[in-house]
């Protein structure tokens, strides 16, 4: 079985001027060198900016930053450059801060992880946890029975994220994102303080996360 890091990102949810998220804001600013072979658009009502794996994608409610390509989820930056922004716009409107860690288990069957996920009643079992909400996605394959293709559980972790974990299950590979979410930052604004320091115990949360599934596939 082969893990496949797809992707990971920073996203916010507030009020934000895209007009002004430039590559020149980025590099004055942030301090950021964004390569020579790196393309941008900028509009009133989005911003996207991409220099080799590095993607920032800036809507009027929505600021999301994204690496791809990665040999593994420790690289801080997205994470150091979103801070970076909101401590240069302080009063920036917020209402949400969420961390994804997303993959893909190649070369695994998973049909044995779908049996587990069958009864919306034990699936928290899989994972041990106590599922704040689940949510179970089915098609039909070939026009015959209905085949459940993904699987959402939601579960409380402390007082500062929720986890979410969503998996989409193919033939021969699983893709999972494994989403922290931050909610209240507009009445709580110095809880984003804390998400630095915080950054290792998501870490070990998502290696946590990886063993039960690949156990679960055994």
């Amino acid at each position: 079985m082969k893990i496949i890091r797809n992707y990971s990102s920073v996203v916010t949810v507030g009020g934000f001027n895209p007009s002004i998220f430039t590559p020149d804001f980025l590099t004055k600013e942030c301090k950021i060198k964004l390569g020579d072979s790196g393309e941008s658009r900028v509009t009133p009502v989005l911003s996207d900016i991409k220099s080799g794996s590095i993607e920032f994608l800036m809507e009027l409610n929505r600021f999301q930053i994204l690496v791809r390509n990665l040999s593994d989820f420790k690289n801080q930056f997205p994470l150091e450059t979103m801070l970076c922004y909101l401590e240069i716009l302080k009063y920036t409107p917020l209402s949400l801060l969420g961390i994804n860690f997303n993959y893909t288990l190649m070369g695994c069957d998973s049909s044995e992880l779908i049996k587990k996920f069958s009864d919306v009643l034990d699936a928290g079992d899989a994972f041990n946890v106590e599922p704040s909400g689940v949510n179970i996605s089915a098609k039909k394959i070939n026009g015959n029975a209905l085949r459940i293709n993904e699987v959402t559980i939601s579960h409380e972790t402390d007082k500062l994220f929720k986890n979410s974990i969503r998996l989409t299950f193919n033939t021969d590979n699983v893709t999972i994102n494994d989403n922290y979410e931050m909610n209240g930052l507009d009445k709580e604004r110095e809880k984003i303080k804390e998400v630095l320091n915080y950054f290792p115990t998501l870490l070990k949360s998502n290696n946590s996360l990886n063993k039960k599934i690949e156990g679960l596939l055994k």
